[in-house]
């Protein structure tokens, strides 16, 4: 028999790879890899006294990652690294140049003038004039006049900061010509100038008798209320002469408050209401007074605020899946996020992933599971499930490990022909051997008796469909366990005529050409009575050609869908729709917009995107596409990330060249530290959350808005 030897590891681990980034002010990453599982613990502040010490893993790793948050912007900061190994042999890193520099808060300051536009003189008397003009932000003006160049005469700095002004002037000669021009000024002190113009007044008119006395009142027309958002309303109305104005509105007919309204008297009138409540009826009440004093009132108008929209976080994306540690019975699998999620391990002998569920519910961007009681000599497929604290689900694709050792004669190996339905892990939607991937929820919506879904469907060749069931009381663990609602090939769906406040349940299960259907994607939701407006985001799947056409199918009155913010985002192009907002609801307002849009390019006024009115609104959509632009980013289709490879990260490199944010301009088709950056810059430029470096389908949905695609 022999000798058991004991080997003592005296060689302490060796600290590789030490990188360091800081994409936002206050925190900064640290990563590094030892040659040998080991713990680790860093140590950072601004001298190399350090001071300070990251929260890491207890766990031994080769691949560490160190988190440094509430830091100052701007600032250089000195880190350690020390790490020891399974035997107590300890190293460190503690040079001089392991620094990390946080990033420098951005500060936007406005420069720019209002453009001052609709510059009108009505009416012109023989001693008075009235001036009306508007301004593209809100701002405040005055008039300066006069009979020569030098003006020498203004009017009162209007009180209040609108988008419509107009001043009235009197006293002026009869049968004179007057120069005058604008000036308005913004919030931040910008200040423009319209070009000089000039009116007359008219001639004097010889009194052959007594002028008789005026007891008209005027007339208020043309009242027109457009809500903006959920707490704005813009409100227009004109008068048969020139007039002063009030309007009081509440949300009853005793009104109760008043909105500012200019002193001078002016025959077009606008106002803006503000601190309103969403998706509430507010009454309003116009009353008129002419210049003699005779007054009229306009009562019982009415208009609705829009409901505030549902912004439905999209799921967060995994990063990197990894197995270590592998022994005979025992494996720990590791994973990381580019949010905060929790998360769970689902592993078995097959794709079904049959044996068990363990969950970290921990909320944090890396987690590490150790799975036990495994058989010996034995490969095990698994995959990530990780929720976002907004309930919103992310699965890993299949990943395998094999312990170590010998496999038990007993154990079976073969695929099962059924699984068991239902549970946590959720369940196949037949008994054949589950090979189809599971879709991926982007998001669900609940609205008023509706639940609107988003999903991604599997990138396998052999894709043949998406099928949605239905239940109550509980998850359907079977196509005939429940109502199948849906089946096709798209990625949306909305559920119809639900009753509000009670939880439905569904299983999305993808299958694939050979029949075979996928593990169940779990999601259950309760309609909300008065939610109105949903937005959802969502990742648009490019053709592989330009020019694309967004808009295919028809879109009328209460449709809500990704292709109604394209369509919504042309008609604020054109400057046609009011609010300017991107909701994916096709409201009142959307309607009216593109009535007008119908009319500017000669179109019958159908308040429908039609087949007629979409080949216009497709033709100026393409027209505005950036020109120039790397074709092949067209097929940017998949997530990228540091350490990938390929033409794809060619395609990304050649973007960020071309848009200006990676001015190396390397086109290497690797994804390393400078392409990280550059992506991170671009996600800064353009709002893209989280700032990671990291392209995911939110950043490629950017990506595509900023081409015009």
């Amino acid at each position: 028999m022999s000798a058991l030897v004991t080997v003592s590891d005296t060689v302490p681990p060796v600290i590789t790879g030490i990188s360091s980034v800081s994409l936002e002010p206050s925190v900064a990453t640290v990563l590094w890899t030892t040659n040998e599982l080991a713990t680790s613990r860093l140590e950072y502040g601004t001298s190399m006294s350090y001071g300070s010490s990251a929260t890491l893993p207890a766990g031994a790793l080769l691949a560490h990652t160190a988190t440094l948050t509430g830091l100052a912007a701007g600032t250089t900061y000195y880190f350690c690294i020390r790490a020891t190994d399974l035997f107590g042999n300890s190293s460190s890193s503690c040079a001089s140049t392991n620094t990390v520099t946080t990033a420098v808060v951005q500060t936007t300051i406005d420069t720019m003038p209002p453009t001052i536009s609709l510059v009108t003189v009505a009416p012109v008397a023989t001693t008075s004039a009235s001036v009306s003009w508007t301004t593209d932000e809100v701002a405040t003006g005055y008039l300066q006049y006069g009979v020569t160049l030098s003006y020498g005469s203004q009017t009162p700095l209007e009180g209040a900061f609108t988008l419509t002004h107009g001043t009235s002037l009197a006293s002026l000669t009869a049968g004179t010509t007057y120069h005058y021009r604008v000036v308005s000024s913004d919030a931040s002190g910008n200040t423009a100038m319209s070009p000089d113009n000039t009116f007359t007044t008219d001639a004097p008119v010889a009194v052959v008798a007594v002028a008789a006395t005026d007891t008209t009142p005027p007339s208020i027309e043309s009242i027109i209320a457009a809500p903006i958002g959920g707490t704005q309303s813009g409100v227009n109305w004109t008068t048969s002469e020139l007039a002063t104005a009030t309007l009081e509105y509440g949300t009853t007919t005793s009104y109760g408050l008043s909105a500012s309204a200019p002193t001078t008297a002016l025959l077009s009138h606008a106002t803006t209401l503000l601190n309103l409540t969403p998706n509430t009826t507010y009454y309003y009440c116009i009353r008129a007074t002419d210049v003699a004093g005779n007054r009229a009132d306009s009562c019982g108008h009415s208009f609705t605020t829009l409901a505030t929209p549902i912004v439905v976080d999209p799921a967060a994306n995994i990063l990197s899946v990894s197995s270590f540690s592998v022994g005979s019975t025992s494996a720990s699998v590791s994973f990381t996020t580019d949010e905060n999620t929790n998360g769970s391990v689902r592993y078995g002998l097959t794709t079904a992933y049959e044996t068990n569920v363990l969950s970290d519910t921990t909320l944090a961007t890396s987690h590490t599971i150790t799975l036990s009681s495994l058989l010996s000599g034995t490969t095990y497929h698994f995959r990530i499930k990780a929720v976002d604290s907004a309930a919103n689900i992310t699965y890993s694709d299949d990943h395998t490990f094999t312990t170590s050792g010998t496999a038990p004669t007993s154990t079976a190996t073969a695929e099962p022909t059924s699984s068991t339905a239902g549970g946590a892990s959720g369940g196949s939607a037949s008994g054949s051997t589950i090979s189809a991937p599971t879709p991926a929820l982007i998001a669900a919506a609940a609205a008023d008796s509706q639940i609107i879904f988003i999903w991604r469907n599997p990138l396998t060749s052999n894709f043949a469909g998406t099928t949605i069931v239905r239940k109550e009381g509980g998850y359907p663990s079977s196509l005939a366990d429940g109502e199948v609602i849906y089946s096709g090939n798209s990625r949306t769906f909305t559920d119809t005529n639900l009753a509000n406040g009670t939880t439905y349940y569904y299983s999305l299960y993808s299958k694939n050409a050979a029949g075979q259907y996928s593990n169940a994607l779990q999601v259950s939701e309760a309609p909300k009575a008065g939610v109105h407006q949903v937005q959802l985001n969502e990742n648009p799947v490019l053709q592989p050609a330009l020019a694309i056409e967004h808009l295919t199918a028809d879109m009328r009155l209460g449709d809500k869908s990704l292709e109604v913010v394209h369509l919504q985002q042309v008609l604020n192009t054109v400057n046609v729709h009011p609010s300017e907002l991107t909701t994916g609801y096709f409201g009142p307002l959307t309607q009216a917009a593109l009535k007008q849009f119908q009319t500017a390019y000669k179109l019958p006024q159908t308040g429908t995107a039609d087949a007629a009115t979409r080949m216009v609104l497709n033709a100026l959509s393409q027209g505005w596409m950036v020109t120039g632009t790397p074709n092949d980013i067209a097929n940017l289709l998949a997530d990228l990330k540091r350490g990938d490879t390929g033409a794809g990260v060619a395609s990304l490199q050649k973007f960020l060249a071309y848009e200006g944010s990676y001015p190396e301009g390397i086109i290497s088709g690797y994804f390393g530290a400078r392409t990280q950056k550059a992506v991170a810059d671009f996600q800064k430029k353009f709002g893209v959350t989280p700032v990671s470096g990291y392209v995911g389908y939110k950043t490629r949905h950017t990506i595509q808005t900023v081409l015009g695609l």
